[in-house]
């Protein structure tokens, strides 16, 4: 079949999210995942909204505070699936594994750890992704309907943001237990707050008749998205080393009864680092470069001891 060479093409490249994908696209998980997304798509469009028709120069047409409406619910079910519904599913996967003992197999098989995470990350919410995939089209349409000239710019580093909370859930798992509903929840929460907190201090908000234009109109406002971006890329990296780190450390994490702190902790630390990065995100992108540095040099000397013990 088609499929069996597609999952045999994958397993190739990543044996770990060929076992991902293979477990979970099947065909009733697919048609609850389809429903699920259609139904939530009618929703978006029936629920009480401003006035859909409007009528201008002897004609009708379909409002842009129709589309905005439409626009904003599908901006926050997205947010809702990705974050919520994928760090929920990654950080009980996680949990589960380090639970039942599979994680400790990794020292002892040819898969590396990044080939693992990665694995998880494409794979344990690939349902999550068809939901969101398959709400796309009506997305797109509604932010041509509102002619936003640089909507993507949110919606890139959303999904950059949503990738981080992804590696944070991962690291939080890997070094306490951390209940995986709470912890998605707060860290969603959290990550949604942070982003609104740089598009409004960062990207100018335009107002247009009673929509809302997102658009980029200076030099200065190009450099501190890129700003933006970078600073994401290096604390994913960050990330990366640290949760490359610690795998051979997974059964020395905290115990439950230091969850709470643990998760108040990873909380504050997420929170306070958004608030920075919508204050100074050039001072912090200098601070997040440093700290990338200094763990890779700080994992680069573990390994040359481990590799090269000394000899007393």
């Amino acid at each position: 079949m088609l499929l069996e060479r597609i999952f045999d093409l994958i397993g190739d490249w990543n044996p770990q999210l060929r076992r991902e994908l293979k477990s979970r696209l099947t065909l009733p998980n697919l048609a609850i995942a389809t429903f699920v997304s259609l139904l939530a798509q009618i929703l978006t469009v029936v629920l009480p909204a401003p006035r859909v028709l409007e009528f201008n120069n002897h004609y009708w047409y379909i409002s842009r505070s129709w589309w905005l409406h439409v626009c904003e619910l599908l901006n926050l079910e997205i947010w809702l699936a990705l974050a919520i519904g994928g760090i929920y599913f990654i950080a009980k996967d996680f949990d589960r594994e380090i639970r039942t003992g599979t994680l400790d197999l990794v020292d002892l098989s040819p898969v590396k750890p990044w080939e693992i995470v990665l694995g998880k990350l494409l794979g344990v919410p690939v349902l999550i992704y068809w939901i969101v995939l398959l709400a796309l089209p009506l997305h797109t349409i509604a932010l041509v309907q509102m002619a936003v000239p640089h909507a993507w710019i949110w919606n890139a580093l959303g999904l950059m943001l949503i990738g981080l909370l992804y590696l944070g859930a991962i690291f939080a798992t890997l070094t306490a237990s951390l209940p995986p509903l709470v912890l998605s929840l707060v860290f969603s929460a959290v990550g949604w707050s942070g982003l609104a907190m740089i598009t409004s201090s960062q990207i100018s908000q335009r107002m247009s008749g009673s929509y809302v234009r997102l658009g980029i109109y200076f030099p200065e406002e190009w450099q501190t998205i890129l700003t933006v971006a970078a600073n994401f890329l290096a604390i994913g990296y960050t990330l990366c080393v640290s949760i490359q780190s610690w795998y051979p450390h997974i059964n020395s994490r905290s115990p439950r009864r230091f969850a709470m702190l643990s998760f108040l902790v990873y909380s504050f630390l997420v929170f306070f680092y958004l608030i920075l990065l919508a204050l100074a995100p050039q001072a912090m992108l200098v601070m997040t470069v440093g700290l990338s540095i200094t763990i890779t040099l700080a994992q680069s000397a573990e390994k040359s001891e481990s590799t090269n013990p000394t000899i007393r």
